[in-house]
């Protein structure tokens, strides 16, 4: 499958017109780090790599492999608020950067204080 997968993104890149992209780009660890960075209107998974660290200099070097053989600028990142995605996104590709939605909800609920009593049925 995976021999698969490669053959089939060189085929359509050749193919592909320009396009502007936003990446969602995260870390998961199962067991070790594991960099992926999607684009959210295809769904189309853009890098989905195992790497040894999670700083800027990797994700740089990581996304530009992973976007090299299509036809894409990357115009905007999104993430949490990591030091090195926003390194990465800001200074390496020069691209705004939004905050994922979770973190954005988990801050504005961290700020809340509950002001009324429970209700009690």
């Amino acid at each position: 499958m995976g021999q698969f997968g490669q053959i089939e993104d060189q085929r359509l890149c050749q193919q592909m017109p320009k396009r502007n992209i936003t990446l969602c780009e995260d870390e998961t660890f199962h067991p070790q780090i594991c960099l992926v960075a999607i684009e959210p209107v295809s769904n189309f998974i853009i890098l989905e790599a195992y790497a040894e660290k999670r700083d800027a200099v990797t994700w740089n070097s990581s996304i530009d492999a992973a976007t090299k053989p299509f036809s894409v600028d990357v115009i905007q990142c999104i993430s949490d608020q990591a030091a090195a995605l926003l390194s990465h996104s800001q200074s390496h590709l020069g691209v705004h950067h939004s905050s994922d939605v979770f973190h954005v909800q988990y801050e504005h609920s961290e700020r809340q204080t509950c002001s009324y009593a429970p209700v009690h049925v």
